[in-house]
């Protein structure tokens, strides 16, 4: 994505449940520079199976989907790609990247949330909570930074408060700022100040000195109450850029450098936003119940808040526009994962591997594809009468003759050959692929038959020797992804 331009910007605050996709395109499309999205907590996205990358060809966007429902935890839409930056709430360094990472690629930055001052996030250590362990806070930002602000050039910023004191908060800033992120924001409220509160820029010109001698963005959020008040707040104080959120939440359209929209007008385009990009249902009825406060006709407001589906809203705003009802799920298609045995004595292989325990073993390890190579002094029937086996788990078993074996390899992702097969090996090397490979006495324990276990026969004392326990053993002794240490 290359690093992001905080200068002179005004940009969508992250908000839970309102900074969803279609407020983010609206925010662009009514004059933001940048949008952030909701806070995502690290552990929704890496806690049990972690969330999976989809592409969306019905929608044109990216899904990050939660097995096993399929829920969509975040969508991105490449319109905003360039300008989104990712809220994530963490505790934990180690936590913070593995989660940055599965997004790293479809976003433009990674902001740590530092801020929130509500109970779900400051009881377990995230927002607000960090401000309290500047230590942990600092140790978080110094690994995103490294790890993923770095390998995958993006920006990595945070979002804090101020602290009790002006001197506090200007030590902490100090030490935000040598951290290497590119940008910070502050909320010129302490945690424990309600929003109804003025905020507090008493001190906002010490905090922007302290960030323009380390060379890193500042901005501001609290009281931005719409675009020609950022641009002024942004001269005073001399700031890169503003976040508005309560404003953007009532009516997002207050991004316009020629005033907002009617709440009427607002509301229209949200509802087309929301049907285009498949926005699910309630998230789009809380959002337009919000943007249908105040002067909104009442007849209306009543029939959206009774509304049971897009069909009821849409014959609420007379709308014609199409969507789809599958808008808070999507089809996860599984990936083909492929695993190519080349040996001269495939068939043998092959009858040793096809046990019940082993073909669990290999499905269990999301390989969907079995591709066994078949030498040409190898007769065509000693491969049959295999494939029902491998279908009943999931698994494609192909049988490769010599004339496609260079295609196979290509499309594969884990080689497995023989040490003497110098020219698989140098086949699979120069299409990057990773290979393990074993010696003639090694091929030779594989080929005999593995025994069905029963539970009677599990002792801790015995090592297991079925194809895949070996082959895993082996991966896992590896410390590179793409060639495998023999």
């Amino acid at each position: 994505m290359g690093l992001l331009n905080y200068s002179n910007k005004i940009c969508l605050a992250p908000m839970v449940r309102i900074g969803e996709l279609p407020t983010r395109l609206l925010a662009l499309r009514y004059g933001a520079n940048l949008v952030w999205g909701p806070e995502i907590v690290d552990k929704a996205l890496v806690g049990g199976t972690p969330v999976q990358r989809v592409v969306n060809d019905r929608v044109n966007c990216i899904d990050f989907v939660k097995p096993p429902t399929n829920k969509v935890l975040f969508r991105v839409h490449p319109l905003e790609a360039n300008r989104l930056v990712f809220q994530l709430g963490s505790a934990s360094p180690d936590l913070a990247v593995e989660s940055a990472k599965l997004v790293a690629n479809d976003v433009a930055g990674i902001d740590l949330n530092c801020g929130c001052p509500k109970h779900f996030s400051v009881h377990a250590g995230m927002g607000a909570g960090l401000l309290k362990e500047p230590d942990r806070l600092i140790s978080i930002l110094q690994a995103l930074v490294k790890e993923v602000g770095v390998p995958y050039n993006i920006s990595i910023s945070c979002k804090i408060r101020l602290l009790e004191t002006k001197e506090k908060t200007l030590a902490l800033i100090e030490r935000l700022c040598s951290t290497g992120i590119r940008a910070i924001t502050v909320h010129c409220r302490t945690a424990p100040m309600r929003n109804t509160e003025p905020a507090k820029r008493d001190y906002l010109h010490d905090i922007v000195n302290v960030c323009r001698k380390y060379g890193v963005s500042i901005l501001a959020n609290g009281d931005v109450s719409g675009h020609e008040d950022g641009k002024k707040l942004i001269e005073k104080y001399n700031l890169d850029g503003v976040l508005i959120a309560r404003a953007a939440e009532k009516n997002v359209s207050c991004l316009r450098s020629e005033g907002p929209l009617s709440n009427h007008d607002l509301a229209l385009d949200y509802l087309k936003m929301a049907l285009e990009v498949e926005n699910n249902f309630g998230n789009t009825k809380y959002c337009l119940t919000q943007i249908m406060q105040g002067a909104f006709r009442k007849d209306v407001r009543q029939a959206a808040q009774c509304a049971k589906s897009y069909d009821d809203l849409k014959k609420i705003f007379a709308l014609e526009q199409k969507h789809s009802d599958a808008s808070g799920t999507v089809s996860v298609s599984k990936h083909e994962k492929s695993i190519l045995f080349a040996f001269e004595n495939g068939s043998k292989l092959l009858k040793a591997f096809s046990t019940e325990n082993a073909i669990k073993q290999l499905a269990a390890a999301s390989f969907t594809k079995v591709i066994v190579y078949k030498s040409d002094n190898e007769r065509s029937e000693e491969y049959q009468g295999y494939d029902e086996k491998y279908r009943s788990h999931g698994i494609n078993l192909v049988i490769v003759s010599t004339d496609d074996l260079a295609s196979k390899i290509s499309q594969s992702d884990l080689i497995v050959c023989s040490k003497e097969k110098q020219s698989i090996s140098f086949e699979a090397l120069n299409a990057h692929k990773q290979i393990l490979q074993f010696s003639a006495a090694e091929i030779e324990s594989l080929c005999i038959p593995q025994q069905e276990s029963s539970k009677d026969d599990e002792s801790p004392n015995v090592q297991s020797h079925s194809i895949y326990d070996i082959l895993f053993r082996k991966i896992q002794s590896s410390n590179t992804n793409k060639e495998v240490a023999t």
